[in-house]
């Protein structure tokens, strides 16, 4: 493959993936403005749902459970064969990277909220 098809070939999955994620991130996230908003959240209900009395579930623990959960689903897709029933395996695929830039801004996200104390 030459260079020009691989970025455009990549250039049309991330702006595929970013359409994604903005609307899904319409119907998760609070209107608050705060688009990291369901991590956080469901990192509470882990916290407060916690058992054996860890209390390490973080936002970006969430965020890398959600990628996990996105590549088992496509390798279970992949290796049965299967179609899918509501997402295809490029959606899901895209939903994986998008948890991971996800993961990077939550991340980014704390760093900023230590710095300003």
């Amino acid at each position: 493959m030459e260079w020009k098809e691989f970025e455009e070939i990549t250039l049309a999955a991330q702006t595929k993936r970013a359409e994604i994620m903005r609307l899904k991130g319409e119907d998760y996230d609070k209107k608050d403005g705060d688009r990291l908003s369901s991590f956080k959240e469901v990192a509470t209900i882990l916290n407060v749902l916690q058992s054996e009395g860890r209390t390490d579930h973080t936002s970006v623990g969430v965020a890398e459970v959600l990628f996990v959960l996105k590549l088992v689903r496509d390798f279970n897709l992949q290796q049965s064969g299967a179609n899918s029933n509501n997402e295809s395996r490029a959606d899901s695929q895209g939903d994986a990277h998008n948890y991971l830039d996800l993961r990077f801004a939550l991340e980014c996200d704390t760093c900023m909220n230590i710095v300003k104390g």
